[in-house]
């Protein structure tokens, strides 16, 4: 009697688990943009959020790196027209109950966000929980085509931020909130640095 098996695989969209992955500051300023938070922390000891940048042909690489105040939280960067919070576009890597995955949301009225669909505009290249540190790593589209969504081959208010997470959407970040500079985003490409001393 031939012998049968079945194999049954469970998949979650865009959730990758790396163990140990982490962003390299050694490249900073040289090959990638990085902001850290808050303002004059040391990148190796103490900071609660690092973001890092670099254009990668029609996308943007994006690393995101902290850790959140409770176990189920997140790490984000939005993307804004002004130094407030509302109106802006983020992108996140958060732990969902367990699940390490990065994503992209809108902020409309305060504290509200929506999270919307990356498919098609953000690839998940790394996702993970190291001790209780998100790291997430993406390629997004620089124009994702969609009116809710900016084109990330521009200048922005960079804004960071941490906090829990409330079922499947973002909380409130409450102080964890920080304003860093105006950046222009396509300022670093990939194995290139900085383009003409921008």
């Amino acid at each position: 009697m031939p012998s049968m098996f079945v194999v049954a695989v469970l998949t979650l969209p865009f959730t990758f688990t790396i163990v140990k992955a982490e962003m390299d500051i050694s490249t900073c300023g040289k090959m990638k943009g990085c902001l850290f938070a808050p303002s004059g922390c040391q990148p190796t000891t103490d900071c609660q959020i690092a973001f890092s940048y670099q254009v990668d042909g029609q996308n943007l690489n994006m690393e995101l790196s902290g850790v959140p105040p409770t176990s189920y939280g997140f790490i984000a960067v939005g993307f804004s027209k002004d130094n407030l919070m509302g109106d802006d576009m983020v992108v996140f890597c958060a732990n969902f109950g367990g699940q390490v995955t990065a994503g992209l949301a809108v902020n409309g009225a305060k504290p509200r966000n929506t999270i919307v669909s990356n498919v098609g505009i953000q690839d998940i290249l790394q996702a993970s929980n190291t001790g209780g540190k998100l790291y997430c790593e993406v390629n997004q589209r620089l124009d994702p085509n969609q009116s809710n969504l900016y084109n990330l081959n521009d200048t922005y208010q960079i804004l960071l931020a941490t906090g829990p997470v409330d079922g499947i959407r973002l909380g409130y970040h409450q102080s964890n909130r920080y304003v860093m500079p105006r950046v222009s985003l396509p300022a670093y490409v990939k194995g290139l640095g900085l383009k003409g001393g921008e």
